[in-house]
């Protein structure tokens, strides 16, 4: 029997299978940043959560919206963080847009930092002017299994004028 002949398919298939919605073991953190930021784009909420680690945190440096209480918790849940993030952006906007450019990324070991500097533009669907806020992001991605996840995200951008209430 041609070991070949039942080798090459099967890697082949393994090749192609991903873990939930893209999340491939090889990705770089840089890659697996990239990825989030197009899902954001694209407002697919469940592969921006298939880039986050479970457990992870988000870090809040300051109320992202007007009506949100004024003494916000430092961390929270990074994976119910972005969804509520998605179900309140995508909801009141008629667009969204990321643009993020990495400054700077490091891997040691199973630990790696993506530093990157970002645009939002975002138009409310009250047909407002546009909206672009310009921040700094840093993302601690933790490698398990052999794939590159976000555990922690924390940026200094300042609040935005999209009213959520109390």
């Amino acid at each position: 029997m041609n070991i070949r002949k039942i080798f090459l398919p099967t890697l082949l298939l393994a090749g192609s299978l991903s873990f939930g919605t893209g999340v491939q073991a090889g990705d770089s953190p840089v890659e697996v940043v990239q990825a989030f930021n197009d899902a954001v784009n694209s407002r697919n909420v469940e592969a921006m959560a298939d880039r986050l680690a479970k457990g992870g945190v988000q870090l809040t440096l300051r109320p992202a919206h007007p009506g949100m209480p004024a003494e916000m918790p430092l961390s929270s849940d990074i994976q119910g963080t972005w969804r509520t993030v998605g179900a309140v952006l995508f909801s009141t906007t008629e667009s969204y847009r990321r643009s993020v450019k990495v400054t700077n990324s490091i891997e040691n070991g199973d630990l790696a930092t993506v530093w990157a500097d970002a645009t939002t533009t975002t138009v409310q669907k009250a047909g407002a002017e546009p909206m672009v806020l310009n921040f700094s992001e840093l993302y601690m991605l933790v490698k398990k299994n052999g794939v590159w996840k976000i555990a922690v995200y924390a940026d200094n951008r300042q609040p935005d004028t999209i009213e959520v209430g109390g």
